[in-house]
């Protein structure tokens, strides 16, 4: 009966297989006439996989058998058939046949299938039409600032390694590139290069691809049943989970997914119809999933892994191999970098579209490097049905088609004897025009190429010109002892590892003694021209000065908070004070009398040179005397007593908005105040100025522009603090410069372009208003439309500049003297009461709107208001030049060219002046009878002259109205004593404590 049993078994299987052989004998007919190694029948080539073990392995097997056998090779793995091409024309059938679109399975392993990577049929045609746009010449143009940004950030980030060991700098790249492409495809700045998340996303990544690679080259992986049961696979999800939860972080996935969540649906589907613009990756998925077609919610994740990965590993695999040949082959990185010298030679220069076109060479070494290195070395595909390679050979349909992308790079009957040097000379146009179209696939071929081959491009060769414009790179690697990898990409093993030498240090030694030469040349020369200056300013007092460097040692890393002692200490000569800075003469001024022979003298209207820090120049700030003249003449009734009455509603109501707001504070822990008052005054300066209602009190906007003005305004003064950086042909190439100019840019571009665009304002200049009334007092936008009519042209920055001006003139130093001015009251509570009595009896209804009578009559509080600004004036340093010689007294002159430092806040705290208790806060200093008995240029927080403050009684006005509404609600107190207050000065004064308040209802 057994016996019986088994040879029904082995008769069941004969036939099984016999049947099986019939049924496949077509397909075993076409791979019959294809080349390969002998198979085992039924099994085919199963007995070779068990050298496929790793990708390294893989890969050399298959170089093996190729170089043994011609195109098409066949291999039988059981049922399954595999064919291997490596010809340009067989490539080219296979990857350009429609019939060979869908990818093998082992693409699954990446966990993508409804992404573009990873889809099939028409999901992967609608993706492919979709996305591409996203990554074309139309929308690259918007991509070239972030490029460049974050080519200079990582540019940054590795001068800490300048002169250190050989290092590996593949995550640097892959960091560099990840941040490239949240920025370009998700549209945030998620700053990866900088953050602490950085190391941990790219450990993820290598991990993610890593655990793909196990699952390909371990087949008893492939069932998903299988896999999901072992150890590797609860390594893989734990890895896999970790490294999604950092990309939906640093992409703001959820903030992007919330859009899907809005109710009126239609109406954004109609909107985002209408618009015309390109849009990036991240909108247009959004975009698609909102018309509820084949792109579903649910594959949010897989397209966000898909971008991620293929937009940073792919590139920065390549990357780091280019940087890497650049290293072993110092002559072309040479004519690289000379060929950068000429396209885009300044280190903190812009690349752009253009610039990158014109780096021919740079082109060929990229190219030659994708030639030996492709990250992808095969690619595989499936035959959906029948594809004829040539009259004798066809593919047969459901058979695995893998095309040997590296094996024809490095074919040496396409390549010639020398394949595998490194030659960018492979791609000179002759010899490109000789190849095969299909001999060169870095980025793949037919419709399923690569989607983002110009963003690659582009984002690579921006990256190299920053590197190489920086640094020299070495390696000890050879062409001889560098090895590559395979295990889903090619790689090279040990990745990027390069040496890092500065190129400018290069020079140092060479260039040192021409600069001490050429500084004591420099040096003498001036000694001589200005001899009658020096003889001038040697009748003034002051410390001694040191040779060439005069006193500039005594600002050398003088802070914020020591520039006052600094003065101090220079204010305790007599009045004036010589101070050489370098060859620059400075004259410091610390006695009334010549304060005001100074501001009212013609030959001193000019203004110095650290004024310009705040980019707005030709304004009333810093423009040229005559340029000044005309726009204080044109601009002055802006803030006049004629038109202030027109303001107090809007005052008002900003007022009554902060107060408002105040009330969710009562009771609570001291805070802050600052931000809440600056937000006031710039509603106010806002509406006043602009006739604009922007509410930013109330609005997240408001916010976000005090970031950007903070940001700026450290800037600025981190500038005044550093001389190196007063040039400006200096500073253009700092990182603080690239910095400000995104902080203005930004805030030009968010809340200015608004103003422009709400007035009409370009369009106002070129057209006159035959309705306007020109005899009724006009705000400041009139009042500047119509000096900038009375100008030949008008560019956008300049208009920027005046706007900006307004901005920070009318709304900053307002905003600090009213925090200033609480913090005081809150501190001298005697004096806080006496003023609320005062208010109390001026206006005393709570809901009373206070009138600029109710504030001309608030004189207690004006006092207070005054010795608060004595004792802290914003302005603590006033900066001009003499164009001429100016006269002082009998004694002293101030010699034409010499700049001129008034130091508002030492006279401000002269004991001289104010008596012996002048570092106290006593309003009683502004009594008529004290004023009186003083020098009218002993107080000047408004400055002097005729380039005094142009809205002296506009800030009047504004501070008292909204420190009357403060006070009238609410009582203020600190916990601050008034001896415990810091302040730091450069170009305006602080209170580094800031306004810490706590508030309580009346």
């Amino acid at each position: 009966m057994g016996n019986t049993a088994l040879v029904w078994l082995i008769v069941t299987v004969v036939l099984s297989l016999s049947y099986y052989r019939w049924k496949r004998r077509k397909v075993i007919a076409m791979l019959s006439r294809m080349n390969g190694p002998r198979s085992i029948p039924f099994l085919g080539h199963v007995h070779l996989m068990r050298e496929f073990t790793s990708g390294e392995k893989v890969f050399h097997t298959l170089m093996r058998y190729s170089s043994l056998y011609k195109s098409p090779v066949a291999a039988e793995v059981g049922p399954l058939a595999y064919i291997f091409v490596y010809t340009p024309a067989h490539i080219q059938t296979v990857l350009t046949s429609p019939h060979c679109l869908d990818k093998t399975m082992q693409y699954s392993f990446f966990n993508v299938n409804r992404a573009v990577f990873g889809s099939s049929g028409d999901l992967w045609k609608l993706q492919r039409k979709l996305f591409t746009p996203s990554f074309g010449p139309s929308i690259l143009h918007s991509f070239v600032s972030i490029f460049n940004e974050k080519s200079f950030i990582m540019v940054e980030q590795l001068a800490k390694f300048v002169g250190k060991p050989q290092r590996n700098y593949y995550g640097e790249l892959v960091l560099c590139f990840m941040d490239i492409i949240c920025g370009t495809a998700f549209g945030v700045d998620a700053n990866i290069q900088r953050s602490p998340l950085g190391a941990e996303y790219a450990n993820l990544q290598e991990n993610y691809l890593e655990f793909v690679a196990i699952r390909h080259y371990n087949l008893s992986y492939y069932p998903n049943f299988i896999y999901n049961m072992t150890n590797t696979f609860r390594k893989d999800k734990k890895n896999f989970d970790s490294l999604m939860s950092l990309l939906v972080k640093a992409t703001q996935m959820d903030k992007h997914e919330s859009r899907l969540n809005i109710s009126d649906i239609d109406d954004l589907r109609e909107k985002n119809a209408e618009t015309k613009k390109p849009q990036i990756f991240i909108d247009k998925l959004i975009n698609e999933i909102q018309k509820d077609g084949e792109i579903k919610r649910d594959d949010l994740k897989q397209h966000l892994l898909t971008i991620c990965f293929a937009g940073s590993d792919t590139t920065a695999s390549t990357m780091s191999a280019l940087l890497l040949m650049l290293a072993m082959h110092p002559e072309i990185q040479e004519r690289v970098f000379q060929e950068v010298m000429v396209v885009c030679p300044e280190k903190n220069q812009i690349v752009t579209m253009e610039d990158a076109a014109k780096l021919t060479y740079t082109e060929m070494v990229c190219k030659e490097t994708m030639r030996m290195f492709p990250v992808g070395p095969m690619i595989g595909r499936v035959a959906k049905e029948d594809i004829k390679l040539d009259d004798e050979i066809t593919i047969p349909a459901n058979s695995t088609v893998i095309s040997c992308i590296y094996k024809v790079h490095m074919d040496p009957e396409i390549w010639g004897p020398d394949v595998k040097k490194f030659n960018p000379d492979n791609f000179l146009p002759d010899r490109t025009t000789e190849r095969h179209p299909y001999a060169y696939l870095p980025f793949s071929g037919g419709p399923r190429n690569c989607l983002g081959v110009r963003y690659g491009w582009l984002s690579m060769k921006i990256l190299l010109v920053h590197i190489l414009r920086r640094y020299r790179l070495r390696t000890n690697l050879t062409m001889d002892t560098m090895m590559i990898k395979f295990s889903i990409f090619l790689k090279i093993v040990g990745g990027c590892a390069l040496i890092l030498d500065e190129r400018i240090k290069m020079w140092l030694p060479l260039l040192i003694p021409y600069f001490c030469v050429g500084v004591v040349l420099v040096y003498s020369c001036v000694q001589w021209t200005r001899r009658k200056m020096y003889a001038t300013l040697a009748s003034m007092s002051g410390p001694k000065p040191l040779p060439v460097i005069g006193n500039a040692h005594k600002f050398y890393n003088v802070t914020a908070e020591a520039l006052a002692d600094t003065l101090r200490y220079f204010g305790s000569f007599p009045s004036p004070v010589c101070i050489h800075m370098g060859p620059l003469p400075h004259v410091a001024i610390f006695d009334p009398e010549s304060a005001q022979v100074v501001l009212n003298s013609q030959h001193c209207l000019q203004k110095t040179h650290q004024y310009s820090f705040f980019w707005i120049p030709r304004t009333l700030l810093c423009a040229p005397a005559n340029v000044w003249k005309v726009q204080r003449k044109v601009l002055n009734p802006s803030f006049g007593p004629a038109i202030l009455g027109s303001f107090v509603p809007i005052l008002n109501e900003k007022c009554i908005t902060l107060i408002n707001l105040l009330e969710q504070h009562v009771g609570k822990p001291q805070r802050d105040f600052s931000r809440d008052i600056l937000k006031c005054t710039l509603d106010q300066i806002y509406e006043t100025a602009f006739d604009c209602k922007f509410n930013m009190q109330l609005s997240s906007d408001g916010d976000k522009s005090m970031d950007l003005f903070e940001g700026f305004m450290e800037l600025v003064a981190a500038r005044f603090f550093t001389v190196w950086k007063y040039p400006d042909c200096v500073y253009q190439w700092t990182k603080a410069y690239r910095d400000q100019r995104k902080y203005i840019t930004t805030y030009y571009q968010t809340v200015l372009e608004k103003i422009l665009k709400h007035l009409d304002f370009v369009n106002s200049i070129t057209k006159l208003d035959k309705n306007e009334d020109t005899e009724k007092p006009q705000n400041y936008v009139n009042n500047l439309l119509k000096y900038l009519r009375m100008q030949e042209s008008t560019s956008k920055e300049e208009i920027y500049s005046h706007f900006g001006l307004m901005v920070f003139a009318g709304n900053e130093t307002t905003a600090k003297t009213i925090s200033f001015i609480l913090l005081m009251l809150a501190i001298h509570q005697d004096v806080q009461e006496r003023c609320y009595q005062e208010i109390a009896g001026v206006c005393p209804e709570i809901d009373q709107y206070i009138s600029a009578e109710h504030a001309a009559n608030l004189t207690y509080l004006e006092m207070a208001c005054k010795e608060t600004m004595r004792l802290f004036p914003v302005a603590p340093i006033l900066g001009r030049i003499a164009t001429e010689d100016v006269k002082l007294n009998d004694c002293h002159t101030i010699p034409a060219n010499a700049r001129i430092i008034i130091g508002t806040h030492q006279m401000h705290r002269d004991p001289k002046i104010w008596g012996t208790n002048a570092d106290r806060f006593d309003p009683d200093n502004f009594l008529p009878e004290n004023v009186a008995k003083r020098h009218p240029y002993s107080y000047i927080p408004f400055s002097g002259g005729p380039r005094n403050c142009l809205g002296v009684r506009y800030a009047w006005l504004s501070m008292k109205i909204l420190i009357a509404y403060v006070l009238r609600n609410y009582r203020l107190s600190t916990s601050l004593e008034y001896d415990q207050v810091r302040i730091s000065y450069g170009v305006m004064l602080n209170i580094k404590n800031g306004c810490q308040l706590t508030i309580e209802k009346r």
